[in-house]
């Protein structure tokens, strides 16, 4: 049977089907992408920033621990000596704090997380330097409480002292670049993908404006096609008794 001559109302349960089957296909994408938009900012606002903070305050208390050291080595006094060691206390308790945070946020960070992999042979290289360097500063607090200051400096100054501290500060600021990467990729992710969802939506939203009107244009056709018929045959009919 042709469309044309299918019953008006076997036309509008078709084009109410048709409508609702794009519908339910637009509103199926969005919902898709909106979770995936949803999972993905999640990530970067309660996982990859907030890694980036901690391992930058840790850098930060790094970088204090390291002037305070040096001040202490060089201070006259008991006083002043006890003031620099209630700030590297600070210092290292900023530092440790920050790792922990750190660890919290990657505890559950699988293979699967882009750059996992190598975050954690970067943490490892700073984790062993920074327990080396721990080591260093014992030695130099014991050397300083004894007032023997030239080794206390010639240690904090020395070449393995320098070597250890850059060496897990770079291991540090390789982490933050590669979370501060990662953090930007992942929301750059997001945006493309809600982009894409509106243009979609809007695609699918004028297809389905497309498809009503012309399914409405050929429903119409049948009645305005056998329109000239019926006038036809009503004239027709008187000379026919």
């Amino acid at each position: 049977m042709r469309f044309r001559n299918w019953k008006l109302s076997t036309k509008q349960t078709l084009v109410f089907g048709v409508i609702l089957i794009l519908m339910a296909a637009a509103n199926w994408n969005s919902l898709r992408n909106v979770e995936t938009i949803t999972s993905e900012f999640e990530a970067v606002s309660s996982n990859w920033f907030p890694r980036v903070i901690a391992i930058s305050d840790a850098n930060f208390g790094a970088a204090d621990l390291r002037i305070l050291q040096l001040q202490y080595a060089i201070a006259d006094g008991e006083e002043p000596r006890q003031e620099l060691t209630s700030r590297m206390i600070t210092a290292l308790d900023r530092i440790v704090i920050s790792l922990e945070r750190y660890d919290s946020l990657t505890a559950a960070m699988t293979d699967a997380v882009p750059g996992a992999q190598e975050e954690r042979k970067i943490f490892q290289q700073f984790d062993r330097y920074w327990e080396e360097y721990q080591d260093i500063s014992l030695q130099y607090i014991g050397l300083s409480r004894d007032h023997k200051t030239d080794d206390a400096i010639a240690l904090l100054r020395g070449e393995r002292t320098e070597r250890v501290f850059d060496q897990f500060r770079t291991a540090l600021l390789e982490l933050g670049r590669l979370n501060l990467e990662y953090a930007t990729a992942a929301a750059a992710r997001a945006e493309d993908r809600n982009t894409r969802t509106h243009h979609a939506a809007l695609l699918l939203f004028l297809l389905v404006v497309l498809v009503a009107a012309g399914i409405g244009v050929l429903c119409s056709r049948p009645a305005t096609d056998t329109l000239p018929t019926r006038i036809t045959l009503s004239h027709e009919w008187p000379t026919t008794r």
